[in-house]
């Protein structure tokens, strides 16, 4: 997004519409990372590599799915890597909001601590 503004300046734009234009570059890299947006798709994105890597397992029948108890432990292990993400998020929540007990503005992420997956 960044790159329009040399672009519009280099093909002699208004100079008010590249204002207006990185004027609105800044607030949407400021939402992006106010919000969490690009953090949040990355959670949701090793989620669901590490239920796809369990469900590959099973499909398989693969340890440790070899057995007559394999569709509870599927369950169970996709229901550990579920809680573990709410736990994260929950966590980075909290070390966000400073009302809630967490760091003025520092998200968990930025404290280098961090939880190993349960499908790493």
């Amino acid at each position: 997004m960044t790159a329009a503004i040399p672009a519009c300046a280099a093909f002699e734009v208004d100079s008010r519409i590249i204002a207006v234009l990185g004027s609105l570059i800044v607030a949407a890299n400021g939402a992006r990372q106010l919000f969490g947006w690009k953090e949040a798709w990355a959670n949701r994105k090793a989620v669901r590599n590490g239920i796809e890597h369990e469900l590959a397992l099973y499909a398989i029948k693969t340890w440790p799915y070899n057995d007559e108890d394999a569709a509870r432990r599927l369950v169970e292990n996709v229901e550990q890597i579920c809680a573990l993400e709410r736990e994260q998020r929950q966590a980075r929540v909290l070390a966000y909001d400073p009302t809630q007990g967490g760091t003025s503005g520092k998200r968990a992420n930025q404290t280098g601590h961090r939880q190993r997956p349960l499908w790493a």
